[in-house]
């Protein structure tokens, strides 16, 4: 349900905001999504106990992750596993 609100709340701002501005825009989301891989923690062989809690996850992950597809979309499927790490 968070997700569904996030991915409402990106398709209503993507379509206020003026095609040329989006233009100008993409490379910086891009861009973004390069440094969030660079940055992300990497995978280990161990587990290691949860940084959030499973609702506090679904109302920032879920929420951040159906903004930017409602907003963006590309690149959903290769952020989503980052986040479960």
């Amino acid at each position: 349900m968070v997700a569904i609100i996030g991915s409402i709340a990106g398709t209503l701002t993507v379509q206020s905001v003026d095609g040329a501005t989006l233009s100008r825009l993409i490379p910086f989301l891009l861009l973004g999504i390069a440094v969030y891989f660079l940055m992300s923690p990497k995978v280990k062989q161990t587990d290691s106990a949860p940084i959030l809690g499973l609702n506090a996850f679904a109302c920032t992950a879920a929420l951040a992750m159906g903004f930017y597809g409602g907003f963006f979309g590309p690149g959903m499927g290769s952020i989503m596993p980052f986040l479960f790490l």
